[in-house]
């Protein structure tokens, strides 16, 4: 399971703060803030019902954030620049359920390749993408987690 989350944007008028830092031609932040930031496990237990510890968050590359909550299992990912990049190869993979309404683009679908059978649920903002990937959690529970998480994202 992997699920990624950056963000940038701050309202401090005491100048930007490093997740508010982009790069001004194309609004992408240059760094990544945490994904156990941009979704909490405050965020997960309001969505399961379920009391959930913090989660282990790991930036994976320039861009790339993760964090995994260990019960219910969850991987939330942000992406500041893969995008459509990552959707596109994931329709070629597998079919997929359209999701309107989430984003510029958002979809599910089912990762067969894990033995568990992990749900998908992306959703793309300009260049940012949100993931999130959960063999116990309900396509309702992580749309609910999703709707938060788009704050994270920055705006194009």
């Amino acid at each position: 399971m992997s699920s990624l989350i950056s963000a940038c944007g701050s309202d401090s008028s005491d100048g930007p703060s490093a997740a508010s830092v982009g790069k001004p031609e194309d609004n992408r932040p240059s760094r990544p803030i945490d994904a156990c930031t941009a979704i909490s496990a405050a965020d997960v237990a309001r969505a399961t019902g379920k009391h959930v510890r913090p989660g282990n968050s790991l930036q994976v590359v320039k861009g790339i954030s993760s964090c995994q909550y260990a019960d219910p299992v969850l991987m939330v990912r942000l992406s500041t620049d893969i995008g459509d990049q990552e959707a596109a190869r994931n329709r070629e993979l597998q079919p997929v359920d359209e999701l309107p309404g989430l984003g510029d683009n958002a979809y599910t679908f089912v990762d067969k390749g894990t033995a568990s059978k992990q749900r998908v649920l992306s959703v793309t903002r300009g260049h940012a993408q949100l993931y999130l990937s959960s063999a116990e959690l309900t396509l309702k529970q992580m749309e609910k987690l999703t709707v938060g998480g788009l704050k994270a994202l920055p705006r194009p």
